[in-house]
Protein backbone atom coordinates (compact mmCIF):
# COMPACT_ATOMS: atom_id res chain seq x y z
CA UNK A 1 0.00 0.00 0.00
CA UNK A 2 1.35 3.42 -0.92
CA UNK A 3 1.28 6.17 1.68
CA UNK A 4 0.35 9.72 0.76
CA UNK A 5 2.78 12.50 1.53
CA UNK A 6 1.63 15.42 3.68
CA UNK A 7 1.73 17.56 0.55
CA UNK A 8 -0.68 15.21 -1.24
CA UNK A 9 -2.98 15.17 1.79
CA UNK A 10 -2.96 18.98 1.85
CA UNK A 11 -3.82 19.13 -1.87
CA UNK A 12 -6.75 16.73 -1.34
CA UNK A 13 -7.99 18.78 1.61
CA UNK A 14 -7.88 22.02 -0.42
CA UNK A 15 -9.71 20.35 -3.32
CA UNK A 16 -12.46 19.14 -0.97
CA UNK A 17 -12.80 22.43 0.94
CA UNK A 18 -15.20 23.94 -1.59
CA UNK A 19 -17.56 20.96 -1.41
CA UNK A 20 -19.84 20.84 1.63
CA UNK A 21 -21.13 17.45 2.66
CA UNK A 22 -24.85 16.93 2.11
CA UNK A 23 -27.44 15.90 4.66
CA UNK A 24 -30.90 14.53 3.91
CA UNK A 25 -33.55 17.17 4.68
CA UNK A 26 -37.30 16.86 4.21
CA UNK A 27 -40.05 19.42 3.72
CA UNK A 28 -43.85 19.47 3.33
CA UNK A 29 -46.10 21.72 1.26
CA UNK A 30 -49.84 21.59 2.08
CA UNK A 31 -52.93 23.45 0.95
CA UNK A 32 -56.63 22.58 1.05
CA UNK A 33 -56.26 20.38 -2.07
CA UNK A 34 -52.53 19.71 -2.51
CA UNK A 35 -49.90 17.95 -0.44
CA UNK A 36 -46.26 17.46 -1.47
CA UNK A 37 -43.17 16.06 0.19
CA UNK A 38 -39.73 17.28 -0.83
CA UNK A 39 -36.66 15.21 0.13
CA UNK A 40 -33.28 16.82 -0.57
CA UNK A 41 -29.63 15.89 -0.16
CA UNK A 42 -28.77 19.43 0.84
CA UNK A 43 -25.26 20.70 1.60
CA UNK A 44 -24.79 23.08 4.55
CA UNK A 45 -22.88 25.43 2.26
CA UNK A 46 -22.54 25.79 -1.49
CA UNK A 47 -22.58 22.56 -3.49
CA UNK A 48 -24.54 19.95 -5.39
CA UNK A 49 -28.22 19.36 -4.57
CA UNK A 50 -30.25 16.28 -5.48
CA UNK A 51 -33.67 15.16 -4.38
CA UNK A 52 -37.20 14.06 -5.09
CA UNK A 53 -40.73 15.30 -4.62
CA UNK A 54 -43.96 13.34 -4.45
CA UNK A 55 -47.36 14.92 -4.30
CA UNK A 56 -51.09 14.57 -4.69
CA UNK A 57 -53.99 16.80 -5.61
CA UNK A 58 -57.41 15.84 -4.22
CA UNK A 59 -59.94 18.48 -5.22
CA UNK A 60 -63.38 17.06 -4.42
CA UNK A 61 -65.18 20.28 -5.49
CA UNK A 62 -63.71 20.10 -8.99
CA UNK A 63 -63.64 16.30 -9.14
CA UNK A 64 -59.91 16.41 -9.93
CA UNK A 65 -57.39 13.95 -8.54
CA UNK A 66 -53.80 13.36 -9.58
CA UNK A 67 -50.36 12.58 -8.24
CA UNK A 68 -46.81 13.21 -9.38
CA UNK A 69 -43.21 12.26 -8.76
CA UNK A 70 -40.26 14.53 -9.50
CA UNK A 71 -36.49 14.27 -9.43
CA UNK A 72 -34.37 17.36 -8.81
CA UNK A 73 -30.70 18.08 -9.41
CA UNK A 74 -28.75 21.29 -9.31
CA UNK A 75 -26.72 23.56 -7.08
CA UNK A 76 -26.93 25.49 -3.86
CA UNK A 77 -25.32 28.91 -3.72
CA UNK A 78 -25.94 30.73 -0.46
CA UNK A 79 -29.64 30.50 0.34
CA UNK A 80 -30.66 29.80 -3.26
CA UNK A 81 -31.21 26.41 -4.89
CA UNK A 82 -31.24 26.34 -8.68
CA UNK A 83 -32.41 22.95 -9.94
CA UNK A 84 -33.57 21.06 -12.99
CA UNK A 85 -36.81 19.20 -12.33
CA UNK A 86 -38.21 16.17 -14.16
CA UNK A 87 -41.83 15.45 -13.23
CA UNK A 88 -43.90 12.39 -14.10
CA UNK A 89 -47.59 13.17 -13.94
CA UNK A 90 -50.41 11.24 -15.62
CA UNK A 91 -48.11 9.35 -18.03
CA UNK A 92 -46.40 12.59 -19.05
CA UNK A 93 -42.80 13.67 -18.46
CA UNK A 94 -42.32 17.39 -17.87
CA UNK A 95 -38.93 19.13 -17.59
CA UNK A 96 -38.45 22.49 -15.93
CA UNK A 97 -35.98 24.70 -14.09
CA UNK A 98 -36.88 25.92 -10.62
CA UNK A 99 -35.40 28.25 -8.02
CA UNK A 100 -35.96 27.73 -4.31
CA UNK A 101 -35.02 30.13 -1.51
CA UNK A 102 -34.01 28.85 1.92
CA UNK A 103 -35.22 31.09 4.75
CA UNK A 104 -33.44 31.62 8.07
CA UNK A 105 -36.21 29.54 9.68
CA UNK A 106 -35.39 26.58 7.42
CA UNK A 107 -38.51 27.05 5.30
CA UNK A 108 -38.00 26.63 1.55
CA UNK A 109 -40.06 28.75 -0.82
CA UNK A 110 -40.58 28.57 -4.57
CA UNK A 111 -42.74 31.47 -5.66
CA UNK A 112 -45.84 31.31 -3.45
CA UNK A 113 -45.21 27.68 -2.47
CA UNK A 114 -43.94 27.25 1.10
CA UNK A 115 -42.25 24.00 2.15
CA UNK A 116 -42.03 23.57 5.93
CA UNK A 117 -39.19 21.48 7.44
CA UNK A 118 -40.33 17.98 8.38
CA UNK A 119 -38.81 14.92 10.04
CA UNK A 120 -37.89 12.65 7.11
CA UNK A 121 -39.56 9.67 8.83
CA UNK A 122 -42.88 11.51 8.37
CA UNK A 123 -42.28 12.52 4.74
CA UNK A 124 -44.72 10.08 3.14
CA UNK A 125 -47.70 11.19 1.05
CA UNK A 126 -51.16 10.25 2.26
CA UNK A 127 -52.64 7.25 0.49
Amino acid sequence: MRRLSWGAVLVLFVMMAGHASAAEKCFRFKTKTTEAFLRLDLPEGNGKVTGSETGTVQDDEQGYYTSWESTLSGKRKGNRLTVSVETRIEDDLQKDKKTYEIGKDGVITAGKDRYEPLDCAKAQPAQ
